[in-house]
C-alpha cells in the first residue's frame, strides 16, 4: 500500500475515535462499555497504521537520499527547481563522450552529493527524471540529424606495391613497338704458351622487343550520383581504378603468365636464377653469392 493510502487510512481511524468521544461529550456522559471497546480497537488499528506510515516515510527518505533529493522536512523549492532544469540526455551524452558536466546538471550533481553525503560512481540525476516516459529515436526518427563527414572519408586498406621499389625500369611516352638491343655473348680469352695463338671470338648481340599490352576496368555512374556524392564519386572511382591497374602491373611484372594478353613475369621467365628459401645463415650467404656471381663453364 502506498504512503498516501496509509495516511488516509490513519485519518479515518482518528476521525472514528473522535466521533465516539464527541458523541459522548454531546450527551454529557462517559463512553459506554461498547464504545470503549470500539475506541480501543480503533486505537490499536491507528497505531498499527501509524507504524506503517512511519516505515513508508523512512523508506521514502532513503530513496530520495539515494537519488540526491532532500529528505523529509528539508527545504525543497530550490532543489526542485534545480532538478526541473536538469536534462537527462545531456548527462547521458556527457558520460558517453567522457566530457565534464556543466550548467544545471553539474550543479545538481554537486548538491546531491553534498546532501546525500556520498560520492557517486557515476552522476546523480533527479529520480523523477527517470520516471518520465520519453520518445526514442525509433518513434521520432525525423528529429535525428545525420552529420555526413565527407572530409573524414575512410579509404580502403590496400596492399603495398613492390615492383618499382625493387628498381624496375619504367619507359614512359611510348607509342609504337619497342626494340631494345642487348648483350648476347662476348669474346673469348685464355692462357697460352709462348708462340701459341690466343683464342679468337666475336661478340654477339640480341634484342628485347616490347609490344603494347592492355589492362583496365570500367564502371558506370548516374548523373545524379555525380552531382550529389560527397566525397565526389568520380574522384573515388579514379583513385580505385588507378590503384587496381597499378596492382595488376605490379603482379604481372613478378608473376605474369604471358598468356591471354598478360605480360610474362620474372618468375615465369626461362633461365632466371632460383633458390630455395634459406634455413641457415650459410644458405643466406650462398644465395647472395649466387646473385653476384655468374657460373663459369
Amino acid at each position: 500500500m502506498n504512503l498516501n493510502a496509509l495516511r488516509e487510512q490513519r485519518s479515518t481511524k482518528v476521525a472514528s475515535m473522535k466521533a465516539l468521544v464527541d458523541k459522548a461529550a454531546a450527551e454529557s456522559r462517559d463512553l459506554s462499555a461498547d464504545e470503549i471497546k470500539q475506541f480501543d480497537v480503533l486505537k490499536v488499528e491507528e497505531r498499527t497504521v501509524s507504524a506503517q506510515v512511519e516505515r513508508a516515510e523512512y523508506m521514502g527518505d532513503i530513496e530520495r537520499r539515494a537519488a540526491g533529493e532532500p529528505v523529509s522536512g528539508a527545504p525543497t523549492s530550490d532543489m526542485d527547481k534545480l532538478a526541473g532544469a536538469v536534462m537527462t540526455i545531456k548527462v547521458i551524452k556527457s558520460q558517453m563522450e567522457g566530457t565534464p558536466l556543466d550548467g544545471a546538471e553539474k550543479e545538481y550533481a554537486q548538491e546531491a552529493e553534498r546532501r546525500s553525503g556520498r560520492k557517486a560512481e557515476g552522476v546523480f540525476v533527479p529520480f523523477k527524471s527517470l520516471e518520465r516516459r520519453a520518445n526514442t529515436t525509433v518513434t521520432a526518427p525525423e528529429l535525428v540529424g545525420t552529420d555526413h563527414r565527407a572530409q573524414d572519408y575512410i579509404g580502403p586498406l590496400r596492399e603495398a606495391l613492390v615492383a618499382r621499389s625493387l628498381g624496375v625500369r619504367v619507359l614512359s611516352g611510348l607509342v609504337g613497338n619497342v626494340s631494345i638491343p642487348k648483350f648476347g655473348n662476348g669474346l673469348e680469352t685464355g692462357w697460352v704458351t709462348e708462340g701459341q695463338a690466343v683464342p679468337e671470338g666475336e661478340m654477339g648481340f640480341d634484342n628485347v622487343t616490347l609490344t603494347p599490352r592492355h589492362v583496365g576496368g570500367k564502371t558506370e555512374m548516374s548523373r545524379q550520383l555525380i552531382q550529389q556524392s560527397a566525397p565526389g564519386i568520380e574522384q573515388l572511382v579514379r583513385e580505385d581504378l588507378s590503384f587496381l591497374i597499378a596492382r595488376q602491373i605490379d603482379r604481372a611484372i613478378i608473376t605474369g603468365s604471358g598468356l591471354a594478353g598478360e605480360p610474362r613475369g620474372i618468375l615465369n621467365t626461362v633461365g632466371i636464377q632460383t633458390a630455395d628459401m634459406p634455413d641457415t645463415w650459410l644458405e643466406v650467404l650462398a644465395m647472395l653469392e649466387k646473385l653476384d656471381d655468374v657460373e663459369i663453364a
